[in-house]
C-alpha cells in the first residue's frame, strides 16, 4: 500500500474532477477492500487513489466505456485520449502494487453488470443522468456486499442529487466532499 500522503499527492497529477479532499476520503473509504468496481474511471484520478489503498492481492474492476465526458470545464481532444491517459493510469497502478489484479470491462455500466458477480466496494460515477445514475445504484447496490458511493452529489449535478435521494433510504455525504455514501 502506499502511503496516503503520496496516494493523493500523486492521483492529483492525473486529469479529473476529483478534489483533494475527496481522494483522501476515499482512501480511507475503501481502505483495505479485496473487491472494488469503478463505475467511469474517467482518467483514473479516484481510481488510482483506491487502487492504493486496496487489501493486499485485491482485484480491481473497472467499467468504462470510453464515451468521453460531457462536462462543459472539461472538454476532452477524444476519447482516444481519455483511453491512452486511464492506460497511463493502469500502468502506474500496475507499477505501484503489482498484487492488485486490474480487470477493465468496456461496456456501460448496465451491460457490465451482469459480468459481475460481486464486489465487496463500488464507487459510482458514470452517467449522471437520473435515470441512468438510478439504474446503477440500484444495480450495484444489490451485488455490493459492503460498501456502495458516488460522486457529484451537490447542486451543480441535480440529475445525481435526485438519483440518490430517490433511491437510498439511508446515506450521508463525506464532510467537504461530493461523495455520498449508502447506509
Amino acid at each position: 500500500m502506499m502511503r496516503f500522503e503520496e496516494a493523493v499527492r500523486r492521483a492529483y497529477q492525473i486529469p479529473g474532477m476529483c478534489w483533494p479532499s475527496e481522494l483522501g476520503a476515499l482512501y480511507r473509504l475503501f481502505h483495505g477492500s479485496m473487491r472494488h468496481v469503478e463505475i467511469g474511471a474517467f482518467c483514473g484520478r479516484s481510481l488510482f487513489t483506491t487502487a492504493m489503498t486496496l487489501g493486499r492481492n485485491a482485484e480491481l474492476l473497472i467499467v468504462e466505456p470510453f464515451f468521453g465526458c460531457d462536462a462543459e470545464e472539461f472538454p476532452l481532444p477524444g476519447p482516444q485520449w481519455q483511453q491512452q491517459v486511464l492506460l497511463g493510469t493502469t500502468s502506474a497502478i500496475n507499477h505501484h502494487r503489482p498484487d492488485v489484479q486490474v480487470q477493465f470491462f468496456n461496456y456501460t455500466s448496465l451491460d457490465a453488470l451482469p459480468m459481475i458477480s460481486t464486489c465487496q466496494t463500488c464507487y459510482i460515477d458514470g452517467d449522471h443522468g437520473f435515470a441512468e445514475c438510478s439504474a446503477d445504484i440500484v444495480g450495484y447496490r444489490a451485488i455490493t456486499t459492503q460498501t456502495l458511493a458516488g460522486h457529484d452529489y451537490w447542486p451543480a449535478i441535480p440529475s445525481v442529487m435526485e438519483a440518490v435521494n430517490q433511491n437510498l433510504e439511508k446515506f450521508r455525504v463525506l464532510p467537504k466532499t461530493r461523495i455520498w455514501v449508502a447506509e
